[in-house]
């Protein structure tokens, strides 16, 4: 055993085979492109058209609006416009720079049971939007889809 660690660290190999070269680089995040982000910020800023599906008696499929725009500190906030009032959505981008994830509620709600919940969107290529929101008490996301 020992003339095999020997050998290992006289060609550079860990004992298990390994090169000694393969761990990421101080304060990249493991298995992530060193690269810059493909898509920025501001690609979820401004206001969306969405359509999205929600649980039995809903009514859905839906439409409305989705106004996003920039909260500091690499937030964002949105304002999303539906049949029942505007719900409020708060949240910070991802390292990619390409997904958007956080909590939505309807502020000052009054109903025995309000709805909140998580949400993820992702930006696409060609100014599209897509991703899911799954209200607290649920077991599964609804999925939601925007278009400029």
């Amino acid at each position: 055993m020992a003339q095999a660690l020997a050998l290992a660290a006289a060609t550079g190999q860990a004992a298990f085979g390994q090169p000694a070269h393969v761990a990421p680089p101080m304060g990249v995040p493991f298995g992530r492109s060193i690269g810059p982000p493909a898509d920025k910020v501001e690609d979820f800023v401004g206001t969306w058209k969405i359509s999205w599906t929600g649980s039995v008696g809903t009514n859905c499929p839906c439409q409305g609006t989705l106004t996003i725009d920039a909260a500091g500190n690499g937030e964002l906030m949105g304002y999303w416009e539906t049949r029942s009032g505007t719900y409020v959505l708060r949240g910070k981008v991802g390292y990619d720079q390409n997904s958007w994830t956080g909590r939505f509620e309807k502020p000052n709600d009054q109903a025995d049971f309000p709805i909140k919940g998580q949400f993820l969107l992702m930006t696409r290529e060609s100014g599209k939007i897509t991703g899911s929101y799954q209200p607290l008490g649920t077991a599964i996301g609804f999925p939601v889809n925007g278009v400029r």
